[in-house]
């Protein structure tokens, strides 16, 4: 098994090989980049949440798409969750022990994140 961000062997994400039990192989489906048979590569359109439930509306210019803010709020409570878990110690022995470890890891959030706005 090799930590996350295990740069020196070209994969930002070297994960272990998954345990042979019937349970997690239900939960990952076909392979590693399905969970319970959703493809984990490519989430698809978020289903937007109807426009009167998001009170953040009031602080934002009329006209931003309510998918878009969805996207945005995503992204957001993500960011602050990661720099949460970091500043708390939860990513120790999760992503690695070294500082560069939990930074290639957070440096592949932004880029996912990035993308999941169809910024990068």
């Amino acid at each position: 098994m090799q930590p996350v961000g295990a740069a020196e062997h070209g994969d930002a994400l070297a994960l272990p090989d998954p345990p042979d039990d019937a349970f997690t192989q239900r939960a990952l489906g076909a392979g590693p980049d399905k969970v319970g048979g959703a493809d984990l590569r490519d989430p698809g359109p978020p289903r937007p949440v109807r426009c009167e439930r998001l009170p953040i509306r009031s602080y934002l210019p009329p006209g931003i798409p309510a998918r878009l803010i969805q996207r945005a709020l995503m992204v957001w409570t993500g960011l602050f969750g990661v720099i949460s878990f970091e500043l708390y110690g939860q990513l120790h022995q999760v992503v690695g022990e070294g500082p560069a470890d939990r930074d290639t890891f957070f440096a592949e959030c932004i880029r996912r994140w990035l993308q999941f706005m169809n910024l990068a």
